[in-house]
C-alpha cells in the first residue's frame, strides 16, 4: 500500500462520493489534510487517513466509503450531525458485545432516506456513536418492524 497526500482532484472526488453517498450537498470542506492509501496493484485509492488515523476505506465494487468509529466521531465533528443515522435503545450496548447485528425491535428512529445495503452511523438515544453498519432494512421498516435484523453492524466502539 502507497501512501501520498491527497490533490484537488483526489479531494473533489472524496466529497463528490461523499456527497453522492450520504445525499448531502455543499461538504467540500469535509475532507481536508487527507494522506491517502492507493493499491499498489490498481493505483486507486483505498484507505483515507487523517491525522494519522485510517478513517474510512472504499470498497472496490462500487467505491463507496466504509468509515469506522474514528471515521463517524470525524464526519459527527464536522457537520455537527450525521447523515444516515440510526437511533437504538440503550439494551443495544449489551448486544454489541456479543453480536454483530442489530434486530429491528431496538431501533427508535432512522433518517428517512436510508436503504437496504446503505452504509449507516448507529447512535444510542444520546447521539452517542456506537457502530457503523450496513442497513438490511428501509427507515421505515426499521421504525415500524418488531422482528428481522435491522442493520449488520461493521465496526462497534470498544
Amino acid at each position: 500500500m502507497l501512501k501520498r497526500q491527497a490533490n484537488i482532484k483526489d479531494l473533489m472526488i472524496l466529497n463528490g462520493t461523499f456527497n453522492y453517498q450520504f445525499q448531502i450537498r455543499n461538504t467540500f470542506v469535509l475532507f481536508e489534510n487527507v494522506i491517502l492509501g492507493i493499491s499498489k496493484s490498481t493505483k486507486k485509492i483505498r484507505h483515507i487517513y487523517i491525522n494519522d488515523k485510517l478513517i474510512a476505506t472504499i470498497r472496490p465494487s462500487d467505491g463507496f466509503l466504509i468509515f469506522n468509529i474514528e471515521g463517524a466521531e470525524y464526519i459527527k465533528k464536522k457537520l455537527k450531525t450525521l447523515p444516515k443515522k440510526v437511533v437504538v435503545s440503550k439494551i443495544v450496548q449489551q448486544i454489541l458485545k456479543k453480536s454483530s447485528i442489530i434486530p429491528a425491535k431496538y431501533i427508535i428512529d432512522a433518517d428517512q432516506n436510508i436503504y437496504p445495503e446503505d452504509e449507516v452511523f448507529i447512535v444510542d438515544e444520546e447521539n452517542q456513536i456506537l457502530a457503523t453498519g450496513k442497513a438490511i432494512l428501509t427507515s421505515y421498516e426499521m421504525k415500524n418492524s418488531r422482528t428481522g435484523i435491522a442493520v449488520k453492524v461493521r465496526h462497534k466502539k470498544k
